[in-house]
């Protein structure tokens, strides 16, 4: 538990980084506008159908069209340094991806076939995060095709942890535990998966829907294990054993308390 919760919080961390970078250190200057539907800039480029001929989507993300131009480099900036640190993060959510899996205990085979979709959607992310270099140096390509591969791998990199997860006898935390936690991981790979096969009609909402879910999902991860340690801190109650203690209350005798303070007794 101790390496799953490192690799969770250290994703944790990462992605407030990556959040703080684009809000913050190198703001992105316009208003989140965006026809996929999508509220960040970064996934919005990500989605991006431009080529030499047609490019609007890169436009309104680094021109901030339809609501005015003025601060394309501004715009670059904030894109490219989000782009940069994706670098680091991919390392390091594909390595929680396989600790998580490990953890399961599952089926080897389908273990493996699920930390397989998990590097292969860390590659496509270097192949999206290449695409995304080239648009900003303003060469015009399509950076949609290898990023909905790399959603889709992660879809189905989540629905396979899910699945794990709902079958595992309790292997990561309790049994009713594991099994929420695989509810959380089938829905936000189910609404990724939905956003990448519907959005070019109806938008990509679900995959920054599905997206959330998975965040809380991994947030849960990396605090368990420190709430589990602060409270094994604190003083725990140590049961005494009294004879006759139902008896004895019923004839109003007095017992003294049936339990006492102890040292780091569990409760």
């Amino acid at each position: 538990m101790k390496k799953l919760g490192t690799a969770a919080l250290l994703t944790v961390l990462w992605s407030v980084l990556m959040l703080a970078t684009l809000t913050t250190f190198v703001p992105y200057p316009y208003e989140h506008h965006f026809h996929q539907d999508v509220n960040s800039p970064i996934l919005a480029i990500e989605l991006a159908y431009a080529n030499s001929a047609h490019h609007s989507d890169v436009d309104q993300v680094l021109n901030g069209l339809p609501q005015g131009q003025g601060s394309y480099a501004r715009a670059v900036r904030a894109v490219g340094a989000n782009t940069i640190l994706d670098l680091v993060f991919i390392v390091i959510y594909v390595w929680y991806f396989l600790v998580l899996t490990r953890s399961t205990s599952g089926n080897s085979r389908f273990l493996k076939a699920v930390a397989t979709m998990a590097i292969l959607a860390g590659l496509f992310d270097y192949v999206e995060d290449g695409f995304i270099f080239a648009v900003l140096s303003g060469v015009y390509i399509p950076v949609v095709i290898p990023s909905l591969i790399k959603w889709s791998l992660f879809a189905v990199t989540l629905l396979g942890i899910g699945i794990l997860l709902a079958r595992s006898s309790g292997a990561v935390y309790s049994l009713a535990s594991d099994r929420l936690l695989g509810v959380g991981h089938l829905m936000a790979g189910a609404l990724i998966l939905v956003g990448v096969i519907t959005g070019w009609h109806y938008g990509y909402s679900a995959i920054e829907a599905g997206s959330a879910i998975f965040a809380i999902t991994v947030l849960w991860n990396a605090v368990y294990p420190i709430a589990t340690w602060f409270f094994g801190l604190l003083p725990g109650n140590l049961v005494v054993y009294v004879d006759d203690f139902c008896q004895r209350r019923k004839r109003g005798e007095v017992t003294g308390p049936a339990v006492q303070r102890g040292g780091n007794a569990r409760r």
